[in-house]
């Protein structure tokens, strides 16, 4: 919640409008822009992920595990994050879209639970 919080600052949904805006005249910029926001997160998550989990591992298994908890945290990112910088940047209220923080969360970790997405991680 509190990595969502923050990509849903005043300041970040700015550069983020200001990065679309100038994309087609500085592309690289905003892929640069994009990818080292994105990887951050998904880093963040992924250790998260890597660090609640039960097991101890081998180095070989412990780095696939690694591997697993990126593509799980990005799939989590890419559910819980799009729809709420969505609504953002389409220019709904960011107090409205803050308020709905901590329910699309709740909902969004429910489903991934439910799908058995975190058992290779217990």
């Amino acid at each position: 919640q509190t990595l969502v919080t923050r990509l849903l600052s005043d300041e970040v949904i700015g550069l983020i409008r200001m990065v679309v805006a100038d994309a087609p005249r500085f592309p690289t910029l905003a892929k640069l822009t994009s990818d080292a926001g994105r990887s951050r997160a998904i880093e963040a998550v992924a250790t998260i992920i890597a660090e609640h989990s039960g097991r101890t591992l081998e180095a070989s298994p412990r780095a696939q595990a690694k591997r697993n908890s990126r593509a799980l945290a990005t799939r989590i990112l890419d559910a819980i994050v799009a729809p709420l910088l969505m609504r953002a940047l389409m220019g709904e209220s960011l107090d409205d879209v803050r308020g709905d923080i901590r329910t699309h969360v709740k909902q969004t970790i429910a489903l991934f639970v439910t799908a058995n997405a975190f058992d290779a991680f217990m």
